[in-house]
């Protein structure tokens, strides 16, 4: 397992929109991806759970990878995180 933090620095960009491009971003890889933050846990993959975290600016996000491309998936997902949101 692969964990990687994120820190958010533009909110309104986890729109509905931006969590389906996450979301999408993330059905990229084999790995099982959970987004963490507080009694949230979330499977990363599904729109619906990324729009049910509360994404506030400059909080950090924990994201748990798990599978055979874990390491890859935990770098483009923390760059993607990084420019996006």
């Amino acid at each position: 397992m692969t964990e990687i933090k994120v820190s958010l620095s533009r909110p309104e960009a986890l729109d509905s929109r931006g969590a389906a491009l996450l979301a999408q971003f993330c059905s990229r890889f084999q790995s099982n991806i959970t987004i963490i933050k507080d009694e949230y846990a979330v499977d990363g993959k599904s729109v619906l759970g990324i729009i049910t975290v509360p994404w506030h600016e400059g909080e950090e996000y924990l994201f748990k990878i798990e599978g055979k491309d874990e390491e890859t998936a935990a770098q483009e997902i923390k760059s993607f995180f990084m420019e996006n949101f």
